[in-house]
């Protein structure tokens, strides 16, 4: 079916009277909705434009305690006369905003709140005395995380969540609340990166500290979220890139910053085993060789490097072997995957097979009265 333009025009016409000039981008005030279009299944497009809220949506929206222009609407609205019902689930809701406006004194606030905007009696008596509003919050400190309840009675009658949405302490903010309060953040300066150390808070009021091995780890969020999954036992949802940046600022920077005692890091414990190792028992036979024991020669030592992961391992060495041998590669003239053969000794018909094997370059010192220690080199030179 087509349609003409006298059949369109009264329709365009309508809501040009309804909702001012199309095309009108000119609307100051708070309370308009941007970059309107209105359509239907038969016209199509009739009009687009910047929208005035309508009268109705206004006064629901102006009005009410002036702490929630940047809160809920609902809660707004519902304060434009002293409540004298369902004032428990207001209450509740009022909360949760505090709780994100008022951090520092959201408890004090909500009990002020129930004076503020609940009626009192016929004997001008306020029956939600601070008493009861202390036993509330008590009693909702499980659900508190759950957020405004915006599909729940009275609630749901009040709400407006376009306009919701974009304030600050509105229902987008929920999300932030479901991460664990941060605090008391430490760096531990372990080499070659400092590991960091965080306490958070869950809804029973237990406090349970989070390691985090690297800072390359707070840079991604959901890295940031298995972890402290990981010691706490809560799902933590994703959040908005902004709100996760200022939930890691917050834990930033650092309350205190510990140097670690001496001969406590892991590569200084990683160092001092493998002294220990390649000053252990010497390949005198091939068979010896084979199985682990460290072959000299000249300026280098080889030996087997899984044989070398079990020694570790004995001594409560808790890295994965990709990382440490990471770290020895880091941080030793080394070379791993050397083919090597144990020397052929003169009444020997022929030579031994090869065994990958690994290869670090040595010095030698001479001890006083107990012979030499083997020292493996850094890359950066002799460690004396």
């Amino acid at each position: 079916m087509f349609w003409t333009h006298e059949d369109v025009q009264p329709a365009v016409n309508l809501a040009v009277k309804l909702f001012g000039p199309n095309n009108y981008m000119e609307h100051h005030n708070r309370n308009a909705y941007r970059n309107v279009s209105i359509m239907t299944r038969e016209f199509g497009k009739l009009w687009f434009g910047d929208m005035e809220l309508n009268e109705h949506t206004k006064d629901v929206l102006e009005g009410g305690g002036e702490e929630f222009i940047d809160g809920p609407p609902c809660l707004q609205a519902m304060t434009r006369e002293p409540l004298t019902d369902e004032r428990d689930r207001f209450l509740y809701n009022y909360h949760i905003f505090a709780k994100k406006k008022y951090p520092d004194t959201w408890e004090q606030m909500t009990i002020q709140a129930a004076q503020d905007y609940f009626a009192k009696n016929n004997d001008g008596f306020n029956e939600w005395t601070d008493t009861k509003v202390k036993q509330k919050i008590k009693s909702w400190r499980k659900d508190s995380k759950k957020g405004y309840t915006c599909t729940k009675d009275p609630i749901v009658r009040y709400c407006r969540k376009p306009e919701c949405y974009k304030r600050t302490f509105g229902k987008a903010s929920d999300v932030k609340n479901f991460w664990p309060e941060s605090s008391g953040l430490q760096q531990i300066n372990f080499v070659p990166e400092p590991e960091y150390r965080f306490n958070v808070q869950l809804n029973s009021g237990k406090k349970i500290q989070v390691k985090v091995p690297s800072s390359k780890v707070f840079y991604v969020q959901k890295d940031l979220a298995a972890i402290i999954t990981k010691y706490t036992g809560v799902f933590l949802p994703p959040m908005a890139p902004n709100d996760y940046n200022d939930y890691v600022n917050k834990i930033f920077p650092p309350n205190e910053i510990i140097e670690p005692p001496k001969g406590t890091t892991p590569e200084e414990s990683l160092e001092e085993a493998l002294i220990e190792y390649v000053n252990g028992p010497q390949a005198k036979t091939y068979a010896a060789f084979k199985t682990g024991a460290v072959l000299i020669e000249e300026e280098h030592v080889f030996f087997k490097q899984n044989e070398f992961y079990d020694f570790l391992k004995n001594k409560e060495w808790k890295e994965r072997k990709d990382k440490t041998f990471e770290i020895l590669k880091n941080r030793y003239d080394i070379e791993f995957g050397v083919q090597k053969r144990f020397p052929k000794k003169t009444t020997d018909t022929k030579s031994y097979d090869p065994i990958p094997v690994m290869q670090i370059k040595i010095k030698v010192k001479d001890r006083d009265e107990t012979g030499y220690e083997i020292i493996p080199l850094r890359k950066e030179g002799d460690i004396f």
